[in-house]
């Protein structure tokens, strides 16, 4: 679990590559990844439609928005790295460069009951594509988050604010930094990894701070939040965490 390890084994995230993290995690349809999508799904069945939607920290993945986009009308993809938006943008625009997240739709679709046939799959990524307004730079330790003071239906992070926080203090902060982008009684969903020092990609270490379940759970009532559903996921391996953290909330506010 990279327990008491120096920060001499850790990268910044200027070593960061889009395209290894995203054959290292998402490369196939691993038990994490279809828990995943199941959670979400579940989340987004029971939402009404019409929403506006904050991706705060997507990185080089969609897999997180597909079964969002018969639910929202809008969505703003905000990272704070250049080559993570550039994969975003050429997914957007249709690249054939691009990751393929066929394998991703098709289950979402199996999951909301549909035909993943080719055409069906073709049509549902498209629409998916249309709901991506704006990709834009965001920065979590800037006062303001993302260029401009909206606030959203919906705030959805995964597996980045541990991942950028050097300690407890500033996931705090980040924490409440994004709940005050929501709208009244608007949703938060999250997933993070859980019991981690590190998470590696291509063989490079990247800093984590250390969190499970009873914190983040803690942490969102003392933030006000309501409506708390958290899940765990259990792995086993050598990529720095022992489970994944999935949980939705609602502004209380």
């Amino acid at each position: 679990m990279g327990k008491g390890k120096s920060n001499q084994d850790y990268v910044s995230y200027g070593s960061f590559d889009p395209k290894a993290y995203i054959n290292e995690y998402y490369a196939s349809l691993t038990d994490e990844n279809l828990f995943l999508l199941e959670f979400l799904h579940n989340f987004y069945s029971e939402l009404s439609p019409g929403k506006s939607l904050l991706e705060f920290g997507g990185g080089p993945v969609i897999y997180q928005l597909l079964s969002a986009r018969d639910v929202v009308s809008e969505i703003t993809f905000a990272d704070h790295l250049v080559g993570n938006r550039d994969e975003i943008q050429q997914w957007r625009s249709g690249n054939s460069g691009s990751f393929q997240w066929d394998d991703y739709l098709r289950h979402v679709l199996s999951l909301e009951g549909e035909q993943s046939t080719d055409d069906v799959a073709k049509k549902a990524e498209e629409k998916l594509r249309s709901r991506v307004t704006e990709i834009i730079e965001c920065d979590a330790y800037l006062p303001d988050i993302i260029p401009h003071q909206r606030k959203f239906d919906i705030v959805s992070t995964h597996f980045c604010l541990e991942c950028i926080s050097p300690s407890k203090v500033e996931f705090c902060s980040f924490m409440a930094s994004l709940g005050k982008h929501l709208k009244p009684g608007g949703y938060l969903v999250q997933s993070f990894i859980k019991n981690a020092d590190y998470f590696t990609v291509d063989g490079l270490r990247f800093p984590v701070v250390n969190i499970d379940e009873k914190y983040v759970r803690s942490l969102l009532k003392d933030l006000d939040f309501t409506e708390i559903d958290l899940e765990i996921f259990p792995v086993e391996g050598a990529q720095g965490y022992d489970g994944l953290i999935a949980v939705t909330a609602r502004n209380s506010s």
